[in-house]
């Protein structure tokens, strides 16, 4: 999993520099250039109001005890969407409305879920062994008495 997505990261802006150009010759340069910066306008927009909106009413629920995982995966969706949608490009733009899509983010939770709570209770078995932290007092050397 880890291979594929370097190997995407890596490939991504060649993939988007294909697209745009192939874009542009059929619609024409100026209205491919002013898409992107009316996607990129709208990423900033939701970055900016909606996400951090959802953000201060979670940190209200939590200080009620009222935990709820799949609210704030919705919002870190929302977030995530947005910053693909500021990134230029067609691919990112498209990668961020499949994001948005209730549908895809469902599917989303339930994988990543999993595996959270693989790594979870890993950790906690691991945490089982002996710790290796060793507490030492020290004295500073430049205080002469």
């Amino acid at each position: 999993m880890h291979k594929f997505l370097f190997l995407f990261f890596l490939l991504l802006p060649f993939l988007e520099i294909y697209v745009f150009f192939q874009i542009a010759s059929l619609v024409g340069l100026i209205l491919t250039f002013l898409t992107l910066l009316f996607m990129c306008a709208i990423g900033i927009y939701i970055l900016k109001y909606s996400s951090f909106v959802g953000f201060f009413s979670l940190n209200d629920r939590l200080k009620g005890s009222e935990l709820q995982t799949k609210k704030i995966f919705y919002h870190f969706c929302v977030i995530l969407g947005g910053v693909f949608l500021v990134f230029p490009g067609f691919l990112t733009d498209l990668i961020s409305l499949f994001i948005f899509l209730p549908f895809c983010q469902n599917i989303l939770y339930k994988s990543l879920n999993k595996r959270i709570f693989n790594i979870i209770n890993q950790n906690i078995n691991d945490s089982t062994v002996r710790s290796q932290v060793i507490d030492v007092d020290y004295v500073p050397l430049d205080e002469q008495k």
